[in-house]
């Protein structure tokens, strides 16, 4: 008898245990992704390709927040402006587009769109590029409007002092700037990271360039490349980027026998000077007249890849025919032959 009675009372109890345990997890919050420590939500964060983050950080504020800070990694970003919306290209092709539409501004990306009542798309966009900047390798800013170039300078202007706030970019490309909005935009980058400088054919007061030239961010930079269209610019251009290891130039109009002179001269005799092409259309140069400032008995074809010397290194000077850019088929070119000089 006793032992049937708690058998029962053994029984009774063990199941008020179990109801009471789930009733107590079920009153206890789910464990959400917010609710992680930080060094965890980080974790997480490493996990996710950058398209994910982007999308995460619009679920709300505190993840707006917490991906920001983290940070995200793009090797590449395609800025276009102009006065109607924005048009953001990462990596391998993922666009983001925003707009102005009636009374707010639009988000599109990955056939998707986010309407925001009130707000402008100019306001968006750039706070967008400032955190996307954080950590980027390639920039490219092509712009179709002065006016929106002046609100994006003054959008991402580092503040004061503040050596964090410089944007740490291995490569920028800008295209239709006036020089003095390049001269300001470059002050923003980081001395230090910014390795490669490419300035669009659309860039207008190209004579101003030594405006460009006292900026350190040019002095420090490794390699250059623009698109020019006269005699005058390649003359004043060459005065500013002897400095560099590696430039390339694309250029309208003659190349002239005087500029090869100041490379044999100048150019080829610096220590830290690499390679440099110049493209140019196949009727403004004569590559023969080009040879001779190297090998004054040149005498054959007018396609050739020879052999110079001075007093320090060796180097290939070549007369090509390239077709990765149609409209500048004749590519002049040098190249150190040996990475060390004796000096």
């Amino acid at each position: 008898m006793c032992d049937s009675w708690w058998k029962i009372v053994s029984s009774r109890f063990s199941k008020l245990l179990i109801f009471k345990r789930r009733h107590t997890l079920q009153q206890k919050e789910p464990l959400t992704l917010l609710k992680l420590p930080m060094d965890i939500v980080n974790l997480v964060f490493e996990k996710m390709e950058p398209k994910e983050l982007l999308k995460l950080r619009k679920v709300c504020t505190t993840l707006k927040t917490a991906v920001d800070k983290f940070g995200i990694h793009f090797n590449s970003i395609h800025f276009e402006l102009d006065v109607k919306g924005f048009t953001l290209s990462l990596d391998d092709g993922c666009f983001i587009y925003i707009g102005d539409v009636d009374g707010g501004a639009a988000v599109d990306h990955c056939h998707r769109r986010i309407q925001f009542d009130g707000e402008n798309f100019v306001d968006i966009g750039f706070k967008d590029l400032k955190m996307l900047l954080k950590s980027v390798s390639l920039l490219k800013i092509h712009s179709k409007s002065n006016c929106m170039i002046k609100s994006l300078i003054d959008a991402l202007k580092p503040e004061a002092r503040n050596p964090a706030e410089f944007l740490k970019v291995e490569s920028i490309e800008l295209r239709n700037f006036l020089f003095e909005d390049i001269v300001a935009f470059l002050s923003y980058f980081d001395t230090h990271t910014l390795k490669c400088i490419k300035l669009g054919k659309h860039i207008q007061q190209i004579k101003q360039f030594q405006q460009i030239a006292v900026l350190d961010q040019w002095k420090n930079a490794e390699n250059f490349q623009i698109e020019i269209g006269s005699l005058n610019c390649i003359s004043e251009i060459m005065d500013h980027i002897c400095h560099f290891e590696c430039f390339h130039i694309n250029i309208k109009s003659e190349f002239p026998r005087q500029v090869a002179v100041r490379m044999r001269d100048d150019l080829m005799s610096r220590k830290t000077f690499q390679h440099c092409t110049i493209a140019v259309d196949e009727f403004n140069m004569n590559p023969i007249e080009i040879a001779r400032v190297f090998k004054p008995d040149y005498a054959g074809d007018d396609k050739y890849k020879i052999e110079y010397s001075n007093d320090n290194c060796k180097f290939e000077v070549a007369s090509v025919i390239s077709d990765k850019a149609p409209n500048y088929p004749l590519n002049f070119s040098v190249r150190r032959l040996q990475k060390s000089c004796t000096h």
